[in-house]
């Protein structure tokens, strides 16, 4: 799961080459043939045809967005060789502009935009959450049940002394 996560990411990453007799650079984004995605599965042909990317797009669902947040939080969790003497959760509500007519797009008054409004939960540099809201919702919308689940984890991982 870990790796498809991390595939799915670079699978969508844009990259630049340099034309040939150029100096300009064109962006490399073909289905199967993403530089990115290569190097992560270590191939140098195309990592897979468009219908098989459209099956695993079409694997994202709201299960694997859960298990994706848990990825997070267990990856935060195992960067710590001992439990910290204090944790500073940054929960930040921030817009996502939509360019398109995407299910859950609202204008937002505050943004002047059309937008998601996704809360992002940060512990110093590291993401432990990220869920993706319609801007019609409060930017607190779930983050006391965010911040429930996270201090449950984080308590089960570090019992206190």
């Amino acid at each position: 799961d870990h790796l498809l996560l991390v595939v799915t990411t670079l699978s969508h990453v844009p990259l630049a080459v340099p034309r040939s007799h150029s100096s300009k650079f064109q962006p490399v984004r073909k289905h199967g043939r993403s530089l990115a995605l290569q190097t992560a599965l270590d191939k140098l042909r195309p990592a897979a045809s468009s219908p098989t990317l459209c099956r695993f797009e079409n694997r994202a669902n709201r299960s694997a967005a859960v298990a994706m947040q848990h990825i997070l939080v267990e990856q935060f969790i195992a960067s710590f060789k001992r439990a910290p003497e204090e944790l500073v959760l940054d929960f930040d509500a921030t817009d996502d502009l939509v360019h398109g007519n995407q299910e859950g797009r609202h204008f937002s008054g505050y943004y002047d935009n059309f937008c998601f409004l996704p809360l992002y939960v940060f512990c110093g540099e590291q993401l432990l959450v990220a869920y993706l809201r319609p801007a019609k919702k409060d930017a607190a919308l779930h983050a006391a049940a965010i911040l429930k689940l996270l201090v449950t984890r984080l308590r089960q991982a570090w019992p206190p002394a």
